[in-house]
């Protein structure tokens, strides 16, 4: 009987302790903003090492709601793939545009990382004109702790 209520009350407090955490995420003020300021990389870069092309997107931030975006590519053992500078201003709490050609480039943030795409899918080649050999700028990036390996970054 005793184990049973021991088990009973561990269940208990394991639920009581993931419903908080969940709830405390649900409770995040809307006029919150994330810290969208950093460095994000595709794919590619934690096998950097092993020769692996990849895409840095560095975000910083300007004025009156505004982010400069730095979008580079790896170029010490080729040519780079991918540039672009874009002022991007926001939309929403987590998004941000720059217009290009008349359409919306989308910059979409979570607390880990950050998806570039267009408003319109028709426009979605749009970003692959910002890349070589059939590249395009359309992805998700994983946000990173620190800053970007130099020694490999195009400048």
């Amino acid at each position: 009987m005793m184990n049973k209520l021991k088990a009973i009350f561990l269940g208990v407090s394991i639920l009581t302790i993931i419903g908080c955490q969940n709830q405390a995420k649900e409770n995040r003020n809307p006029n919150e903003r994330l810290n969208v300021v950093g460095h994000y990389v595709s794919e590619g870069y934690k096998n950097r090492d092993k020769g692996y092309d990849w895409i840095a997107v560095s975000v910083s931030e300007t004025t009156n709601n505004k982010l400069e975006i730095k979008i580079r590519s790896r170029a010490d053992k080729k040519k780079p793939t991918c540039t672009l500078d874009a002022i991007a201003e926001k939309v929403n709490q987590n998004t941000f545009q720059t217009p290009i050609e008349g359409k919306a480039i989308l910059f979409q943030f979570s607390d880990t990382e950050m998806s570039i795409s267009t408003n319109k899918n028709e426009d979605t080649e749009l970003l692959n004109f910002y890349c070589s050999g059939g590249g395009s700028l359309k992805g998700i990036y994983k946000k990173i702790d620190g800053m970007l390996d130099q020694t490999q970054l195009d400048k």
